[in-house]
């Protein structure tokens, strides 16, 4: 971490009081959940043929109303269409239509679909999914701390799969977290679903790491985009750099059409993967309030992946607690244990 930025993240946190996070649930795997709230999972329609490359996408689309419109975009547009791994926000399912929509959405692409129910809406849910050619090895879902926010405290829930590439294990954790949260927030928010996860793993979603700072987690604070590195999407790389991963998603720019501000809220993180290509944002997607972000990447095998992290021994070369970006972090949020 750069003294400078640091400095920076210490100041946004000492200045971004809020209300405490409430606990997080534990990791529940989807067959175990019933009631209203339980996922929807089927396979993939075909088998598919064993790769180490992939195409990861993540799209937040705006609850999915345009269904037609989804369904075409995921068809049609071709980073979309060749993706191995689809990530949804925003996506609900009404007992009155045919199909969950995030099912609905997995037809035309021929993919497995999960879809994991956040909480009730109208009639139906809303919640997050995930598409994916590859058959689910596991699905589980997690309860994200709740955040006391005065115009809409909601359930958030991490969701987690389990593919498996190259005939070994990959991770894949689909978030989407508040958006009226300060940094301190942000990372307490999503930690739980990530601090404990495998060497090899992908986190993607909508992070909603806007560049302001809320008062009382309700009103913006203008004045923070004239701060040099305010940014919380910066704020949160250097987070989750701490834990090894990567953002190779970081320099695409805004990730929503918004004017006058260059807002970066979704991503695509890595850990433990060989190689990653290409990336892009694909801006002539206009169904949604979000664009699609996607990213190719070749997965290694997980010994080289352990090897990398481990010495000789297998003993961890630098263990969370001992990054010393993390623990400037964690020195940080400890320090401001409401931000």
């Amino acid at each position: 971490m750069k003294p400078l930025f640091a400095a920076t993240l210490s100041a946004l946190l000492a200045s971004a009081c809020s209300l405490p996070l409430g606990p997080p649930g534990a990791w529940v795997d989807w067959t175990e959940i019933d009631g209203p709230l339980r996922p929807e999972v089927s396979p993939p329609p075909t088998e598919s043929t064993p790769s180490t490359r992939l195409r990861i996408a993540t799209f937040n689309v705006h609850y999915g109303n345009d269904v037609e419109g989804l369904i075409r975009v995921l068809k049609q547009n071709p980073r979309l269409a060749t993706a191995d791994v689809l990530l949804l926000q925003e996506i609900r399912s009404f007992p009155e239509e045919s199909e969950s929509r995030a099912r609905r959405g997995a037809t035309p692409p021929r993919k497995g679909c999960a879809y994991a129910p956040a909480r009730p809406h109208k009639t139906g849910t809303h919640g997050l999914a995930v598409l994916s050619r590859l058959p689910f090895e596991s699905v589980e879902i997690m309860e994200l701390p709740r955040a006391t926010i005065a115009m809409g405290t909601e359930r958030r829930i991490a969701m987690a799969v389990e593919l498996r590439v190259g005939g070994e294990p990959l991770r894949i954790v689909n978030v989407h977290l508040d958006t009226r949260l300060n940094i301190g927030d942000r990372v307490g928010q999503l930690r739980p679903a990530i601090i404990d996860a495998p060497p090899r793993v992908i986190v993607g979603g909508d992070f909603n790491t806007n560049p302001f700072v809320w008062t009382a987690n309700t009103i913006p604070d203008a004045r923070t985009l004239a701060v040099a590195d305010s940014d919380q999407a910066r704020a949160l790389d250097v987070y989750m750099g701490s834990l090894d991963f990567e953002n190779p998603t970081a320099s695409l720019g805004a990730t929503v059409p918004l004017p006058l501000l260059t807002v970066h809220l979704d991503s695509i993180y890595t850990r433990g993967i060989a190689q990653l290509g290409d990336s892009g944002v694909e801006r002539s997607v206009g169904i949604s309030d979000h664009w699609p972000v996607w990213l190719d990447v070749t997965v290694d095998s997980l010994q080289s992946t352990v090897d990398g992290l481990c010495d000789a021994r297998g003993v961890p070369r630098r263990s969370d607690s001992e990054s010393p970006a993390r623990r400037q972090a964690e020195e940080s949020l400890s320090a401001h244990p409401d931000s």
